[in-house]
């Protein structure tokens, strides 16, 4: 492998680094991080920029290591405020099994599969009150709605927000968030992804996200001064980490995702910015 890396032009300084990072590490799993740095020359084969370092390259895994698991920590944050808002309001307005009434949902199908994943997670979970409510009340097909949402999966709880036919009653739950209920939906659906991806230990760096949130009109101007606009920070978490600096600074305050995560820019300044839709110049420049 080392030869192989060395037959396309990185550098390695550090042979002992080297050899117990392929030894820990999976050769492809780091090969997501020095595709960026390949020219390719035709035929099947490449060569790296000049000057890459291996070193570089463990900088990056491990910028994208510390960037997933920040993020991963600011969505759980925002994944209990959802079970919350969303048990509140089904209960208060639906009474305690508001969820299994599939006249309050737009889409039928759509609230079908989402009662089947939570059955599905009711029935395999191995908390203690979730086993409880099977024993002694096992006439009932899912425990009630402030039950249920804490055992529904994050794209579970998205899909049962973005299906509630009352657009005053997305705007209740909304409103908890401080954004309206368009953006509030696009916003879940895009986290989802996000969270998955950080579940699996898979690359936020440099990555296009397939679904884009909408971002925000209605914030204030210092919210919207942060956002990258331009068309190549589409997609990109940047973005996804300015709207949920602002519904943090909402539902929990004290974490300052926003600014944790520009620490963490500054201490891997091998890092580009742009890859991640940043407004920031190059700071290795």
């Amino acid at each position: 492998m080392i030869e192989n890396l060395i037959k396309h032009g990185m550098r390695i300084s550090n042979m002992d680094e080297c050899l117990e990072a392929l030894s820990t590490i999976n050769y492809y799993r780091l090969s997501t991080y020095w595709f960026h740095f390949k020219i390719e020359l035709g035929g099947g084969d490449y060569r790296f920029i000049d000057g890459l370092d291996f070193q570089t390259v463990l900088a990056h895994h491990e910028f994208d290591r510390k960037l997933r698991n920040l993020v991963l920590q600011g969505t759980e944050i925002i994944e209990i405020a959802l079970r919350q808002s969303l048990s509140s309001y089904l209960a208060l307005s639906h009474g305690a099994f508001g969820h299994q009434d599939s006249s309050i949902f737009e889409d039928p199908a759509n609230w079908k599969q989402s009662i089947q994943k939570m059955l599905n997670d009711y029935h395999k979970s191995r908390e203690e009150f979730a086993k409880h409510f099977q024993v002694k009340y096992s006439e009932h097909l899912l425990p009630p709605v402030w039950v249920s949402m804490e055992l529904a999966s994050f794209g579970t709880l998205s899909h049962f927000y973005a299906n509630i036919k009352s657009a005053e009653g997305r705007g209740i739950i909304s409103k908890k968030f401080d954004l309206d209920e368009v953006v509030l939906t696009s916003f879940l659906r895009h986290l989802t992804i996000v969270r998955n991806i950080c579940a699996h230990h898979a690359r936020l760096w440099n990555r296009r996200f397939p679904i884009k949130m909408k971002l925000p009109n209605n914030v204030p101007t210092e919210v919207r001064a942060l956002l990258n606009r331009e068309a190549s920070a589409m997609g990109r978490i940047y973005n996804s980490i300015v709207v949920m600096d602002y519904v943090l600074k909402v539902v929990r305050p004290d974490f300052e995702l926003l600014h944790r995560f520009e620490e963490l820019l500054n201490n891997f300044p091998q890092i580009d910015p742009a890859a991640l839709g940043h407004k920031r110049k190059f700071l290795a420049e």
